[in-house]
């Protein structure tokens, strides 16, 4: 047998570190080794949600080329409509509605353990029951609304009511948009509204982005079947279709929607572009407490500044050549963020409001501002 010498490599004694080396050069040589050069976006939000994981495993695992805005914005309304003609092409195929697998409202209320489309709006305290915070039904728009349409008749400020979520930031963007419906045509880019797919596009870390939801909307109102029937006696009383009654009364047109609503009892613009908001965000309840500026960014794409009205350096100035071009040249949201008292003259403390149009009366000048308010 031939016999094989094997040569075993003496390790390299380790380096000493210089003595003379700067402690900064160690720390940034160590966080070099670990740290990517080309970061991911923030997906995941707290608390964590299936929707978060899904989407951060889809991302790309590097960092974004930069593009123009208009760029972005024609790429990711393109991808929105493919995107909802495909699902609309499969779903007719398939004699089916479309179910939006990653934000399914109707699979959240029938497991009370995942919620990934509520998620924070769960009550911290666990004695109290989540039924007494939580939408109570779902359905789709064509259950909901007798003549659903999409658009009214007239899109209006008047149209935006806020539902349940602490969410008047967004509402109060929402409202300044509806003085201009080519705003909100440009956000709601896609739709079939006999499958039930609607698809949107949002401005989200520097570009636009697309999200597409099906039609199911939580209700205020448990079935019928769900029920406490003694709260409902009065149904019974010489009703041939109790259950007919109550749907009609109780789960009927917008006012029986649990978050945000049109006004109009048969238009659906407003809950819809909610949902895909909240998606976009993660869940409904991370849109709880926000800036009317990030609304109105997320919606237009616009660079928003935050300015407090004592900083304003000639006052006469910014009258003139920026709240008189209100919702022409610029969209103004405000709020009143501090104070001892909860009201002043008629403005609430942690309450946003939307600039609807600057005017000089008789020496005066007059701001005609509108309240987001929640419907009781």
């Amino acid at each position: 047998m031939q016999n094989v010498a094997v040569a075993q490599k003496t390790p390299k004694p380790r380096k000493k570190d210089d003595p003379n080396r700067h402690p900064q050069d160690i720390i940034d040589e160590f966080w070099k080794k670990i740290t990517t050069q080309n970061p991911g976006k923030p997906f995941t939000v707290l608390p964590e949600n299936q929707y978060s994981k899904r989407a951060a495993q889809d991302s790309p695992r590097k960092a974004a080329a930069s593009q123009n805005a208009a760029t972005s914005y024609d790429r990711a309304a393109g991808e929105c409509k493919a995107k909802v003609e495909k699902i609309a092409k499969s779903c007719r195929s398939r004699n089916q509605k479309y179910t939006d697998p990653h934000f399914d409202m109707g699979l959240d209320l029938q497991e009370r353990t995942t919620k990934d489309t509520l998620t924070t709006l769960e009550p911290v305290d666990k004695k109290d029951s989540i039924d007494n915070s939580a939408p109570k039904s779902v359905k789709r728009v064509e259950d909901i609304f007798v003549e659903p349409h999409f658009w009214g008749d007239s899109t209006t400020t008047d149209d935006v009511c806020q539902g349940t979520l602490g969410n008047c930031w967004f509402m109060s963007a929402l409202s300044t948009l509806c003085n201009n419906k080519a705003f909100l045509e440009k956000v709601c880019v896609a739709r079939d509204e006999k499958v039930g797919v609607y698809g949107f596009v949002f401005f989200r870390d520097g570009e636009w982005i697309s999200e597409v939801i099906d039609d199911k909307l939580y209700l205020s109102k448990p079935d019928w079947h769900d029920t406490d029937r003694e709260c409902y006696d009065w149904l019974e009383v010489k009703m041939k279709h109790p259950e007919k009654e109550y749907r009609k009364v109780m789960q009927t047109g917008s006012k029986a929607l649990y978050f945000a609503k049109c006004k109009d009892q048969n238009t659906t613009w407003l809950p819809l572009l909610e949902k895909a908001y909240a998606k976009a965000h993660g869940d409904y309840g991370a849109l709880c407490g926000g800036q009317a500026g990030e609304a109105l960014e997320d919606l237009t794409g616009g660079i928003p500044s935050h300015l407090c009205p004592t900083d304003v350096l000639d006052k006469n100035r910014f009258w003139v050549e920026e709240l008189m071009n209100a919702n022409k040249t610029f969209l103004f949201a405000l709020s009143q963020l501090t104070g001892i008292h909860e009201e002043r003259n008629g403005i609430y403390n942690g309450h946003c409001y939307s600039i609807m149009e600057a005017r000089e009366l008789d020496n005066f000048r007059l701001l005609k501002i509108r309240y987001e308010n929640v419907p009781k």
